[in-house]
């Protein structure tokens, strides 16, 4: 493992709950209604969610457009750059966890904590063993398109409406992004996981396919609500997708 990983976890985590309360006093406009006033941290929420995504979007895509081994060799591949990435992103995993169980009921957001412990299971065992990171960077692709996953949030946390010009364009970049982006990905993952890590890594040959189909499974469940919310229904509430 980077022996740096641990640390790095935890000053992530901490760098993002600090970026977190920033906003109460930075000068952003808050948008109206609740989410200026009880709601307010859910805008936080989401405004911390898209800096994260923007930044692992980075890490990711110099990753894959300076080691070509991620190609090649996704089991194998390695690289410090690597290493520290996935420690940002474990920080972030914990800091948001924390995030939302301080403000919202656990049966309304199952699904958002499944999916973080498993990811957070998957990448400290990958960062510890150095097998399957290259397979792991092919699934972050999805922090690409998890920066208009969020930003669908801040349009309707301003109450921008479904039926402009704005939103009816997001949508459809967020729909076509979640499939390349995210869905593609995952799935590629999973059949790497499936088909290319050795038995004599016991723990890895059975958890990483096991964690990597629940991820996947989840992120069919969140397609489907974005179809009902953006495109199947009408009159829907807020179209808030990340709560059950």
């Amino acid at each position: 493992m980077f022996q740096w990983y641990v640390p790095i976890v935890v000053c992530s985590a901490a760098g993002y709950r600090c970026f977190n309360s920033a906003l109460d006093v930075v000068p952003i406009p808050a948008p109206p209604g609740k989410y200026s006033g009880k709601e307010r941290h859910r805008w936080r929420n989401a405004i911390t969610s898209i800096f994260n995504s923007a930044l692992m979007s980075v890490i990711t895509l110099y990753c894959w457009f300076s080691h070509p081994q991620i190609w090649t060799d996704p089991i194998g591949y390695n690289s410090v750059v690597a290493d520290a990435g996935l420690a940002v992103m474990s920080g972030y995993v914990l800091y948001d966890t924390y995030d939302i169980l301080m403000y919202t009921d656990l049966s309304k957001v199952f699904a958002i904590i499944t999916h973080h412990v498993t990811v957070a299971v998957a990448t400290f065992m990958v960062s510890y063993e150095t097998i399957g990171i290259g397979v792991l960077y092919i699934g972050l692709l999805a922090e690409v398109h998890a920066i208009f996953l969020h930003s669908r949030q801040l349009l309707i946390m301003y109450g921008i409406s479904k039926s402009s010009t704005l939103y009816s364009v997001h949508k459809s970049i967020n729909l076509v992004t979640f499939v390349v982006l995210r869905l593609v990905p995952f799935l590629f993952a999973l059949y790497c996981f499936c088909t290319m890590i050795n038995r004599n890594f016991f723990a890895l040959y059975y958890i990483l396919p096991c964690s990597t189909a629940v991820v996947c499974t989840l992120n069919f469940v969140l397609l489907w609500r974005l179809l009902r919310s953006d495109f199947l229904v009408t009159n829907g509430k807020d179209g808030n997708i990340l709560e059950d």
